[in-house]
């Protein structure tokens, strides 16, 4: 369980108090709209471990998309949106190697469709780890759906993600996909094949084709 995590990493005094609020929040049998509430209300504590922190930045970005966040009355959806943000930033500013927080928190400012924050977190976790296949897909899924947020150097720190991508088989068969079916996507994920070796350019064709056959030649 994602949230089950949370809460054990548990320290000396407060911290173990502190740890053991936050965990009845985040076992099974806690629906999410119990779970949203205990966001909107700041009653959930991220916990010391990384692991602890990475699951509460994944609660809050699984809130507000949920049922329970979408039917929460306009100041309790600012006040999760604030109490999330404010964690999740800290959690960033705290942890100079954590790249996946200035992602959570790039997610949540593409929610809050704040441009400057958005681009800024993207290019912090793209400095932070620039090669990390998890993060690095995601990222790119992310800079494509809020792509005219985007700043000029966050864009750039995209096409590094590409080339991440493009040097694996199941990267270069990702891009291959958004490539048939995003037109838009298309000259960006160019710029970048071009600039490959061409044993990696003929995978990406090769996968183009297969994934353009397959969908009936959308190309």
């Amino acid at each position: 369980m994602l949230f089950a995590v949370l809460g054990l990493s548990a320290a000396a005094g407060g911290g173990y108090v502190a740890s053991q609020e936050a965990s009845q929040y985040f076992f099974s049998g806690v629906s999410s709209a119990e779970a949203t509430a205990a966001l909107v209300d700041g009653r959930p504590v991220p916990g010391f471990s990384s692991d602890a922190r990475e699951a509460y930045a994944e609660l809050c970005l699984l809130a507000a998309p949920s049922l329970s966040g979408r039917m929460l009355a306009a100041d309790a959806a600012d006040r999760l949106d604030r109490s999330c943000m404010k964690t999740v930033a800290a959690l960033a500013a705290d942890n100079p190697v954590d790249a996946f927080m200035p992602y959570a928190e790039a997610r949540l400012a593409y929610q809050d469709n704040d441009e400057a924050r958005f681009s800024a977190a993207l290019l912090q976790s793209n400095a932070r780890a620039p090669n990390e296949y998890w993060l690095v897909i995601r990222r790119v899924e992310l800079s494509e759906r809020g792509f005219a947020m985007l700043d000029a150097a966050a864009q750039a720190a995209e096409l590094r993600d590409i080339a991440v991508l493009a040097s694996t088989r199941s990267g270069s068969r990702a891009l291959a996909g958004r490539y048939v079916v995003n037109p838009s996507f298309r000259e960006r994920v160019t710029k970048v094949i071009e600039q490959l070796p061409v044993e990696q350019q003929g995978q990406f064709l090769s996968y183009v084709r297969l994934i353009g056959q397959g969908s009936g030649g959308r190309q």
